[in-house]
Order: C-alpha cells, then sequence, then structure tokens
C-alpha cells in the first residue's frame, strides 16, 4: 500500500538526489528500469458476435511459455532495446527465435528460471545497459526493490561508472514506476491485440518462437512511443519532481494503519478462567481510548518459563458490550484497549513478555506469553 510518509520521504530523497548530481535539465540521464513477463499464450481481446451468441469460439496457442521483458526509458522519450530472458539452461533455448524480426538490437539471454536473478542482473546491467545509456556522466536510475536490483555487485559496479540507483519501496510501484504505470498495461493490451488478430488469419498460425519476436516487436512500437514514456515520467512525479501528482486518495488503503496498535493473533476461546483472576475480568469499558501500561519483563529467577496460560476471559454479557462499541466505529476493534487498561492495571502479572489478544467479536481472550 502506498503510504503518505514514505511517499514524501521518496520525493524528498529524489528532489536531492537530483540536485546533487545537476539533472534537473538533464532528463536523458533520469532512467527506469523494470521487467515483466510475456507469455506465449495471450489474452484474446473482445470480439464482434451475433447479439445473445452464447459460444464465441477463438483461438490461443497452445504453448504455456513465458519470457521476461526488461525495459530501460529515460525521461526524454528514450528507450534502450529490450532485453528478452528465455526459460533454459543452454544456449540451445534460443535458436528457435527469429531475431531478426524483433525490434532493433534487441539482445536474447536464459536462465534456468526464466526471470532475472542476481548474477543476471549484474550482467544485463554491464553487458547491455551501459552500452546504451550513453557516455554522459553522472546518470540516475530508479528502479524497485528486486533483491536482482540491490545485489553488492551490482551496486558497486554501477558506483565505478557512475550510475546512481534509487530503490523504490515495496507496493508502491504502480504509482511510482513509469513503466508501471503507463507502459507495461499498454505493452500488454497491445502484445494481445496484436496476438489476437494474428491466430484467425490461418489455421496453421500459431505464436511460437519463430513468430514472436514480430509481434513482439509490433506491440513494442506501438506502445514505447516517446508520448507515453514522458507521460509516465510526469506522472509519477519523477521529471519534473512533483510529488502533487500523487492524488490524497492513493494514501486511503494505508491511512487506518497509520498508528500504533496493539497486536492481532488468532488463538481459541474454548478455555476455562482460572479463579484467581476470575474477578479481575469484570471491569467496565472505560469511556476513551487510553493506551495500555508498560510492562516490564520479570527476570528469569522470577518467572521460570512455563509456556503459555490464559489469566482472563470476558463473559458474553461483555462480549456483547464490546460489540456494541465496535459497530459505533470503523476502528472498533482497536476500542478494546479502552477495555483493558484497567483490567491489566488489577492484573498487574511478573513476568509478561508479550501480550496476544484476540479482537473478535465474540469472548475475548487475553494471553501473556511468559
Amino acid at each position: 500500500m502506498l503510504n503518505e510518509v514514505v511517499t514524501n520521504t521518496y520525493f524528498s530523497e529524489l528532489s536531492t538526489i537530483i540536485s546533487r548530481l545537476n539533472l534537473k535539465e538533464k532528463p536523458e540521464a533520469i532512467w527506469n528500469m523494470d521487467e515483466t513477463s510475456v507469455s506465449f499464450c495471450h489474452k484474446p481481446t473482445k470480439l464482434y458476435a451475433q447479439k445473445g451468441a452464447r459460444n464465441i469460439p477463438n483461438r490461443v496457442p497452445n504453448s504455456r511459455e513465458t519470457l521476461t521483458f526488461v525495459a530501460s526509458v529515460n525521461a526524454v522519450g528514450n528507450d534502450i532495446p529490450p532485453l528478452i530472458i528465455a526459460k533454459g539452461k543452454t544456449p540451445a533455448c534460443l535458436s528457435g527465435f527469429n531475431v531478426s524480426q524483433g525490434p532493433p538490437g534487441t539482445k536474447y539471454t536464459f536462465h534456468g528460471k526464466g526471470y532475472i536473478k542476481d548474477i543476471l542482473g549484474v550482467q544485463c546491467f554491464q553487458n547491455h545497459f551501459l552500452q546504451h545509456c550513453g557516455k554522459a556522466r553522472p546518470q540516475l536510475i530508479v528502479l524497485d526493490s528486486h533483491s536482482s536490483h540491490e545485489s553488492y555487485d551490482l551496486i558497486s559496479l554501477a558506483h565505478q561508472n557512475g550510475i546512481h540507483l534509487l530503490a523504490l519501496s515495496p507496493n508502491t510501484t504502480h504509482w511510482l514506476n513509469p513503466l508501471d504505470k503507463t507502459l507495461f498495461g499498454s505493452f500488454q493490451k497491445e502484445y494481445n491485440k496484436v496476438c489476437t488478430e494474428f491466430m484467425p488469419q490461418s489455421p496453421n498460425n500459431n505464436v511460437c518462437k519463430w513468430e514472436w519476436p514480430r509481434l513482439f516487436c509490433l506491440a513494442h512500437d506501438r506502445s514505447f512511443h516517446r508520448e507515453n514514456i514522458t507521460e509516465g515520467f510526469e506522472s509519477c512525479g519523477i521529471f519534473p519532481v512533483d510529488s502533487s501528482r500523487i492524488p490524497t486518495s492513493a494514501f486511503a488503503p494505508s491511512q487506518p494503519f497509520d498508528r500504533d496498535r496493539i497486536n492481532v493473533a488468532c488463538t481459541s476461546t474454548s478455555v476455562s478462567l482460572p479463579s484467581s483472576t476470575a474477578q479481575s475480568s469484570s471491569v467496565a469499558p472505560g469511556p476513551s481510548l487510553t493506551s495500555a501500561p508498560s510492562l516490564e519483563p520479570a527476570t528469569a529467577s522470577e518467572a521460570p518459563r512455563q509456556g503459555v496460560e490464559v489469566l482472563a476471559t470476558a463473559d458474553e454479557e461483555r462480549s456483547l458490550v464490546l460489540e456494541e462499541q465496535m459497530q459505533e466505529t470503523s476502528f472498533g476493534p482497536y476500542l478494546l484497549e479502552t477495555w483493558l487498561s484497567p483490567l491489566l492495571e488489577k492484573l498487574q502479572p511478573a513476568c509478561i513478555t508479550r501480550m496476544i489478544c484476540l479482537l473478535q467479536y465474540r469472548p475475548l481472550v487475553m494471553v501473556f506469553e511468559y
């Protein structure tokens, strides 16, 4: 989820790096690199048919092979020739591709898993990106936090060649990564459209290694053009740097988690209440939300490890009261902390290291772990 604090920190770092490297007037030196998968078995596009028809036949390839497409674009609207990673253990897996029909300068390589890994990422950076990014230095690459982009060898190689790397935070690329925002989606749509048009032209047509480079080239040329590339950098607020390009609505999914809350875990409620703590469970809920008192763990001599013991549980009547309170607010379960605070003050366990509460609408179980 896109977090506002993390995003603001990212834009602050981005602005600082661009100013320090003096790249405000050099969009050709600001790059974005990412990869996506391309399957031989495309997703058919919509077809014209008679209204009311229930069965509309269509053809798709019988191959489920998937390739990895590595793309690199810069803020001025240029792109580096594609890098294609096929699944295989020897160069023989590349022998069937009609590379002459693909985009000019496309490089093909292979990996046992069919996707980019640490060693392969270093080789691709050294033998492909550095050969096409130009001789001007310094340069900046914005990329995601995939392990192949953060290996020591890649960082060291980039530092030696005057290339600075800026990694995006996890789960933010749908808003902050230009390739994900405007290019890969457009490419996949064009690829599905091209394959859908190609298959019905002849019963012998099939998306295979020989035909794939030509179909890939058509989809690539239709989607990776200057307007799409520059729009991606602008809409992500990279060039020019503008954090306002990210709407406030994008942070809505993360807002419920932007505060300190107690840990949640699942446990059973079918337990018996110890007689020594039965009276402590009848504490009335407090009127407002307060924080639980700090509980210091006891020494090993005072509390020998005995596992997990249930100290208190709420009865059905108390559960109904809590349920009514939780229905009054969207953050209802966290109001349980109000009810727990006075209860903890009376229990005063001497050897608590961690508290786990089951936040459910049924009888509440408090479990203390020694």
